[in-house]
């Protein structure tokens, strides 16, 4: 994982879940496309409620076939210098990336829990 992806994720991940503490609606509606935050060329939005509160808390794009595109243009440019990339240098950035979830497997856990409406411990265990 790249400095500046990181950078750009572990921001994003802070902002959405202070929203979900303070409980307030958190806006998920960027996409990550290429390496950035991005709008979604739809302006349409669903809302994700918690099951244990019914409560909405987060919305999120619906998307739409142009935001797929751009998504899948950019694996396939991004895909020829990670094919070519040796295997052992790919598992070096594998396990960069489990060690960057596992420093943030708290957090990710509650959001996780918000989501599904289970105990932390259980959307840690389970979902992540």
């Amino acid at each position: 994982m790249s400095p500046t992806t990181r950078d750009v994720v572990i921001p994003r991940l802070s902002t959405q879940l202070a929203s979900l503490r303070a409980d307030e609606v958190a806006d998920a509606t960027a996409l990550y496309i290429d390496g950035a935050w991005v709008a979604s060329a739809s302006t349409e939005t669903l809302e994700v409620f918690s099951p244990a509160t019914e409560q909405v808390i987060a919305r999120v794009s619906a998307g739409d076939v142009s935001d797929v595109d751009r998504a899948v243009a950019a694996a396939r440019r991004a895909f020829p210098a990670w094919a070519a990339t040796p295997a052992a240098e790919r598992g070096a950035y594998l396990t960069k990336v489990s060690g960057l979830l596992a420093e943030r497997l708290e957090d990710l856990g509650e959001l996780a829990s918000r989501d599904v409406g289970a105990p932390p411990e259980a959307s840690k265990a389970v979902q992540l």
